[in-house]
């Protein structure tokens, strides 16, 4: 762990001390809370003193919207920095898995490599009719997804996920610098996808329902 943030955590070094010392203001607000109840309590309700009340009724309140803007900053810059440094390991990855030899590969399981690399980024899917010249189809996917301007990494790789009753489906990774942006990111890849399969000649299949009427 500590080789990984040795050489992935420089990049995001400011961001995340100002999230640690974020989350330790944070922290503190929710340790004087109950301090400064018991205070109201004891000196303001205890002495009738009901500037004091109020005086402390409104400090709870600073103290409760400075607090959220702390956890609003806090959450976003660690989810800035989670998945900056998610996307470099994932890229340093998938450049080490392309180094390896036939033997690795074989050792390693092909499923496992994939698995390493693709499991926290979002797919795209579409199924093309069977005839189709899969090479092509392929190839204009690919293209429509590393085409987009939020798709951050190498071209996509696109794969032949399954044989369907109506057609192939393919499947490709859309991979985003930034969390949010990849949902949108990958339906707006998908539409995409489908102009050019439209553009190219490509045929995307719906299901069919054929009725075969028997005679008695």
């Amino acid at each position: 762990m500590g080789d990984i943030l040795r050489r992935f955590l420089p990049p995001y070094r400011k961001k995340a001390v100002l999230g640690t010392a974020c989350k330790a203001v944070e922290v503190i607000f929710d340790l004087l809370t109950p301090m400064i109840v018991a205070r109201m309590i004891d000196d303001g309700v205890g002495g009738r003193n009901m500037s004091l009340v109020m005086g402390l009724g409104l400090l709870l309140v600073v103290l409760a919207f400075v607090g959220y803007g702390f956890t609003f900053v806090t959450q976003k810059l660690a989810a800035e920095v989670s998945q900056g440094m998610g996307t470099d390991i994932r890229n340093a990855l998938y450049r080490q898995v392309n180094a390896l030899g036939a033997a690795d590969v074989d050792e390693f399981g092909t499923p496992s490599l994939v698995t390493r690399v693709t499991n926290d980024v979002n797919q795209v899917q579409v199924s093309v009719a069977y005839g189709t010249d899969m090479e092509k189809a392929m190839d204009v996917m690919a293209n429509a997804i590393a085409s987009h301007p939020k798709h951050h990494g190498p071209k996509p790789v696109v794969l032949c996920k399954s044989c369907d009753d109506s057609g192939v489906t393919l499947q490709a990774l859309v991979e985003t610098r930034d969390f949010k942006d990849n949902p949108v990111a990958c339906s707006e890849c998908l539409v995409e996808v489908m102009k050019r399969f439209d553009e190219e000649g490509i045929e995307i299949p719906y299901n069919k329902l054929v009725l075969l009427q028997g005679k008695e």
